[in-house]
């Protein structure tokens, strides 16, 4: 399941409604600002029911922890939890904790991430979605990517 930030698909809202957290005083973090960008999977027939939150530093050039969080709290994959297939850092564990907490403690932020799943498979259904030629470009490039051959893909340090 490929996933499309939700900041390509919406950047005005994305802009206004992508929560930064502002952190002081918590074991194993150092205080500042960390921003939860959000990615969701666009493909209208999957009924996946979750987001992966990216955690940054306030300014965006570091990231620091990538935590999947599932909608259907029965589901097996409900989260949240560090997704082993993506970035992490010594502070994902600490981040995970904050972000569960804050989860559980602001039923508004977790009724926003499932507002932009919505809006994010709306476009996924709709061909006449003003963000659905975003979503076009953004396949073809994963197709492509997938087409190139795995030498070209990985960087040799």
């Amino acid at each position: 399941m490929d996933l499309i930030r939700f900041d390509s698909l919406f950047p005005s809202l994305a802009e206004v409604e992508t929560r930064t957290l502002t952190i002081f005083g918590q074991p194993g973090l150092e205080s500042g600002d960390y921003t939860c960008a959000e990615a969701y999977c666009p493909d209208p027939h999957c009924d996946c029911q979750r987001v992966m939150i990216n955690v940054f530093s306030g300014d965006r050039r570091v990231q620091y922890a990538t935590i999947s969080y599932g909608f259907v709290r029965t589901a097996p994959e409900a989260g949240p939890y560090l997704d082993a297939m993506n970035p992490q850092s010594a502070y994902c564990v600490a981040l995970l904790n904050y972000l569960a907490n804050y989860l559980e403690e602001t039923p508004e932020y977790v009724a926003l991430l499932k507002s932009h799943y919505a809006m994010v498979k709306g476009v996924g259904r709709n061909p006449h979605h003003p963000s659905h030629a975003v979503l076009t470009q953004w396949r073809a490039e994963r197709e492509a990517m997938l087409r190139e051959p795995a030498r070209k893909r990985h960087r040799h340090k």
